[in-house]
């Protein structure tokens, strides 16, 4: 991808500092566009790239949490000579807290950690109240997509759906044009989980 070799083993956060301090912007686009997309634990770059790279007209918000991977990710972005990227270190609820009501087009969150303890932090993403404060973010006509391989971590998604009582729409995958031609949303983990079984997905208009 723009010179840069598709990762073949895992992004290793393992020993990789966590920021659930307040948010590190490490790279900022150089312009704005209308429409902006969020990637939520968008890790080394791999769909946040790709996908600012099809669509240039649109501003992309890349938040990982793990500094290092967040790092990576900026590099990414910096190699494929992308001005509208923006990345930050931080949790994503902090990063989501600044931003105005229906500014977003598009929420991504693609393979997020169902296991929590395992790299420290204490709550899953996906919760009514995350859910209802991401509602308010995307305009009319905005979605919000989610893919993982953690079947309980999908039915704890769909409970939390439920609880959180919005009139989402259920609504087919949108592809990213022609960037993704390999998969739903091309990355390590995706590539991954699909050797063996199909992930999860959902698709949600607002």
């Amino acid at each position: 991808v723009g010179g840069m070799a598709l990762e073949e083993s895992p992004p290793d956060v393992t020993h990789a500092g966590l920021n659930h301090g307040a948010p590190v912007r490490i790279r900022t686009a150089t312009w704005q566009a209308r429409s902006v997309e969020v990637d939520i634990g968008c890790g080394s770059g791999e769909f946040l790239c790709r996908s600012a790279r099809a669509c240039p007209e649109r501003t992309f918000i890349g938040i990982e949490i793990a500094t290092a991977l967040a790092v990576r990710a900026s590099q990414r972005a910096d190699d494929m000579r992308l001005d509208n990227v923006t990345v930050f270190n931080s949790e994503a609820t902090k990063v989501l807290s600044n931003l105005g009501r229906s500014s977003l087009s598009a929420i991504h969150i693609y393979f997020p950690t169902p296991y929590p303890k395992t790299i420290g932090l204490k709550h899953c993403l996906i919760r009514p109240k995350f859910l209802r404060s991401t509602y308010l973010l995307l305009e009319p006509g905005g979605y919000l997509q989610l893919m993982t391989d953690h079947s309980e971590y999908y039915r704890s998604v769909l409970k939390s759906i439920r609880t959180a009582d919005l009139p989402w729409r259920a609504i087919p995958w949108v592809n990213m044009r022609s960037a993704l031609s390999d998969g739903f949303v091309s990355t390590f983990w995706e590539r991954r989980a699909t050797i063996d079984r199909t992930p999860y997905r959902l698709a949600l208009l607002k």
